[in-house]
């Protein structure tokens, strides 16, 4: 029992440090690399926009079920302040290149892997695939959704937020 409470209390402390480093009301950590075609990018490029954080994959079942509805998103809120950015978890370039054209997949995402960095899912500590963050127009984590999120309540958060943030 004793190395049962040792884990249980590892695990909690190791969420604990988690959610003090990319909990809600926290800001998210500065997220920089190459997207998927090797160009530069930043998350902090999108300060003053709403922007949710998508971890996805070609090869996760409920990842691509929510392309549709990120599609839409991105159609419905083009002429607001809102960016829908990925987090690209594929290994193999000819799937997620095949995948990509099949569900004409347009917004941009980040490499899982930066070079010899440790990947982006290991220091977001995402508990599964896929994983959304909400993230206000000041940088700020509002919401996080691990493995997957209903459509209404994600088109309401991101309203919400715009809204909230209108002039």
């Amino acid at each position: 029992a004793d190395t049962v409470e040792k884990l249980l209390l590892n695990l909690a402390q190791a969420e604990i440090a988690e959610i003090g480093s990319r909990g809600l009301g926290k800001p998210a950590p500065d997220l920089a690399g190459e997207d998927l075609t090797g160009n530069p990018m930043k998350l902090a490029d999108y300060q003053g926009k709403v922007v949710l954080v998508s971890f996805w994959a070609t090869w996760c079942g409920p990842c691509m079920r929510m392309v549709p509805h990120e599609k839409a998103l991105g159609e419905r809120l083009k002429d607001k302040p809102f960016e829908l950015v990925g987090v690209n978890g594929d290994i193999e370039p000819e799937e997620l290149e095949k995948g990509i054209e099949k569900h004409k997949i347009t917004w941009r995402s980040f490499k899982n892997k930066q070079g010899d960095k440790s990947e982006i899912s290991e220091e977001w500590k995402i508990p599964g695939w896929p994983t959304f963050y909400l993230i206000d127009q000041k940088g700020i984590i509002r919401k996080r959704w691990a493995e997957g999120v209903a459509p209404e309540v994600l088109d309401r958060e991101i309203d919400n937020l715009i809204k909230a943030g209108a002039p």
